[in-house]
């Protein structure tokens, strides 16, 4: 009998990364939520680090995948991010500066 498939969702969002595996039915799998944290240096501002990005990403992903038999039941990937946030990169593809979150005034 082959494995059912799986289908992995990833949304960072402003305070978490959150990862599910879901199976065609719609039932929920497996789930993982990594926080992410926040600063605010001025009245107004308001900025992540892009790295915690990635790492909160990377780990709440590799949780629900550890959570599996067989990772290659995974047939897609969907992921989101938050809105209109944005991070000033160099050259090489490094950041600049924190990130300007869509909350920023």
């Amino acid at each position: 009998m082959k494995a059912e498939p799986l289908y992995l969702v990833v949304d960072c969002s402003t305070t978490a990364a959150k990862a599910l595996l879901f199976a065609t039915d719609g039932r929920s799998v497996a789930a993982a939520r990594r926080p992410i944290a926040m600063s605010r240096p001025q009245p107004g501002w308001h900025e992540q680090d892009p790295e915690d990005w990635w790492r909160a990403t990377r780990d709440a992903m590799a949780e629900v995948v550890a959570g599996i038999d067989d990772p290659s039941r995974i047939q897609a990937v969907c992921l989101t991010h938050q809105r209109e946030s944005f991070v000033c990169l160099d050259d090489r593809g490094h950041a600049l500066r924190p990130a300007i979150l869509w909350v920023d005034t």
